[in-house]
Order: structure tokens, then sequence, then C-alpha cells
């Protein structure tokens, strides 16, 4: 799920964006239900968007003429991704790459990920944040984890 590394998005939320919330020509997630129940748009850079877009055509050449969940990220069965699984692999390739020792029970998480783009990444959106309403210290993400 990469999308978590530079787009700031919960785990919840990435498990939970549907086709219809990506609009990459304009290169912009909708999230439905987010924290609070709210709806935000997130801005996505243009790099992000090719591979999005790539990976959009692959999963839908895998699944042409066979039944599969409307989410973006669904597993080999074509149901949305498993939170636990998500989790899982995590912790196996972060332990694979020395993240991780091989019986830490500590280390980096996946939700540490979407602080990153905060800082990093959103600035480099050009227009876009303040077009989508977004300040680039938005207290919530700070703090609201």
């Amino acid at each position: 799920m990469p999308s978590l590394s530079v787009t700031g998005l919960r785990l919840g939320e990435a498990r939970n964006l549907e086709l219809q919330d990506v609009d990459l020509p304009t290169g912009v997630l909708t999230i439905r239900g987010a924290k609070f129940g709210k709806t935000r748009l997130v801005p996505l850079h243009p790099s992000t968007c090719a591979v999005l877009a790539g990976y959009l055509a692959r999963r839908e050449r895998h699944w042409a003429g066979r039944p599969v969940s409307s989410y973006v990220f669904v597993s080999s069965w074509g149901n949305r991704l498993d939170g636990g699984d998500i989790h899982r692999t995590f912790y196996r390739l972060s332990r694979q790459i020395g993240l991780r020792g091989p019986g830490d029970r500590h280390g980096p998480r996946l939700h540490d990920m979407r602080h990153y783009p905060a800082r990093r990444i959103i600035p480099t959106c050009g227009a876009a944040p303040a077009l989508l309403g977004v300040r680039l210290l938005d207290p919530p993400l700070a703090h609201a984890g």
C-alpha cells in the first residue's frame, strides 16, 4: 500500500478507498468516512498519480471478466485487504530490510508513515493544497493520530 507513505492516509482510509474515490485527471483522492466521519480531499503528486494509474491498469487486466470488489486495494481473492494481513506483512518486511530485529516487538509502525507526507510531500504539490483548502501544518494531522 504505497499510498500510506506518500499521501498521509490512515490504514483504514486506504483500505476503504473505492475506485469512485480516485480522480487521477485532477490528482485528488476523496476520503469518505475519515476520522470523526468527515470527508476530505487529498491531493496527489503527479508521480503518485502515475504509479496509481499503473496499479489500476494492472488491477483491471488481472480481474478482467471476473468478480472483484470496488475497493482500490484488493486481496488475491478480489476482496478488500485485511488489516491484520497488512500489519503482518509490514512487520515481516521491516524485519527483512533491517528496520526491526527478528524478535523485536517494537519498531516502525504503518501509522508512522502518515506523518511523513505533511512535512515532505504536500509542499511539492504546487497550488493543489491551497485549492483544496488544505493547510500545510493542519493541526488535526499533527495530533489527532
